[in-house]
């Protein structure tokens, strides 16, 4: 899960990281910098509901 206006590690590097990981998937959340998870907890909860679930 990565945050689209992350300014501290850049969206392309997620892209490596996801390429380099097998069976990996890579969620953007467009209004979300470095840090989702306390921006947009919601969506961070959803998407790691869906992945666990």
């Amino acid at each position: 899960i990565w945050g689209r206006h992350d300014s501290v590690i850049p969206l392309g590097h997620s892209e490596f990281f996801r390429d380099c990981i097998g069976n990996s998937q890579l969620k953007v959340i467009d209004d979300a910098g470095h840090a989702p998870f306390a921006e947009k907890p919601i969506q961070v909860c959803k998407l790691l509901r869906e992945f666990l679930l």
